[in-house]
């Protein structure tokens, strides 16, 4: 987490009402912290040389987003047994602007590029493979120890982490980054999307190669695909997991076709699609929780349900998962 001042100061938002929301959010006193801040040493000071080891979730924030937004979940998560980093992704999808690196800000996509057309499709597979490499960098980080020297701070906290059981949680530009990261990393065990979007996913996601059957193949019933891994990969991608849990209310065909063209293509040991009744796509948010009544006017929120409730319901069945399956 970025100290909260910073965020303000570098806000970059491309509404008026979601840079006042996220400077309200600022106002709230939490427990999550940025490695630079003191409180983040006293607390490594305070876990001391403990032998316990704990599994590591990595968050991936959505377009327009930051990891300020989704507090709520991380604490929720930590205070369960989990070690959770939020990345601040260099794709150009943050709402704010940080001067070091300078990669973390927002760029909106140019009013002469086509919404939903093949170049914004380009774009933002670039975008979506950038995501995927600061998820890489980010494990690099706590796994090659002559990078992690350079982060003090991490260094206290890298006996606590068990590797071994890595996973990934994001939400809608995050989601699509989940999957990606799920399949071309095999250093993560699995993966949760939170009404992920999916057009992003570049088309040979998996480094997949078809083998036809037979030389007459003339439909796509009649032809297999096979994993371009190898055999080791292979192992390690059929024992991951990868669980949707996506909103009532957001939700479309062609979003949900890019994701299943990329889940049937992969040997997943476990995944499912799981329907949060009554919720929108911010429900899956902390903006949820600020102003509920004005989210419902406006058409952002569900007005189905409290969403408090929603957010709980979100969070509490995500780590459910995570410990089922980790």
């Amino acid at each position: 987490m970025l100290p909260k001042f910073q965020v303000c100061t570098n806000l970059r938002s491309p509404t008026d009402s979601t840079g006042f929301l996220v400077k309200w959010l600022m106002n709230i006193n939490t427990n999550s912290h940025h490695p630079k801040e003191d409180k983040f040493s006293e607390l490594i000071q305070k876990l001391g040389e403990s032998s316990q080891t704990f599994p590591v979730i990595i968050f991936s924030h959505g377009l327009t987003g930051a990891p300020e937004i989704y507090y709520s979940f991380g604490e929720q998560a930590a205070s369960h047994g989990f070690i959770v980093f939020s990345a601040y992704h260099t794709d150009k999808s943050s709402f704010f602007d940080y001067p070091s690196p300078a990669e973390i800000s927002y760029k909106s996509r140019p009013p002469e590029m086509k919404e939903w057309g093949p170049e914004e499709k380009v774009w933002r597979e670039n975008q979506l493979k950038r995501r995927v490499e600061d998820v890489k960098q980010l494990l690099n980080t706590f796994t090659q120890p002559e990078i992690l020297e350079k982060y003090p701070s991490l260094s206290g906290l890298h006996h606590l982490m068990d590797l071994s059981r890595v996973s990934i949680v994001g939400h809608s530009f995050g989601g699509g980054t989940a999957l990606a990261a799920v399949v071309t990393d095999p250093r993560i065990k699995g993966g949760i999307s939170w009404d992920g979007w999916f057009f992003p996913c570049w088309e040979d996601l998996g480094a997949l190669k078809t083998k036809e059957t037979k030389d007459d193949a003339k439909d796509e019933s009649e032809i297999k695909f096979e994993l371009d891994v190898d055999d080791e990969d292979l192992k390690k991608l059929k024992e991951k997991f990868f669980i949707s849990l996506d909103s009532e209310l957001w939700q479309w065909e062609k979003n949900r076709t890019n994701r299943l063209r990329v889940l049937d293509r992969v040997p997943l040991r476990a995944r499912d699609i799981e329907i949060i009744k009554g919720s929108s796509h911010q429900n899956f948010t902390d903006m949820s929780l600020l102003m509920p009544t004005i989210g419902r006017w406006i058409g952002v929120l569900s007005k189905q349900r409290d969403p408090h409730e929603c957010l709980d319901e979100i969070t509490t069945r995500t780590i459910t998962v995570l410990k089922s399956n980790l």
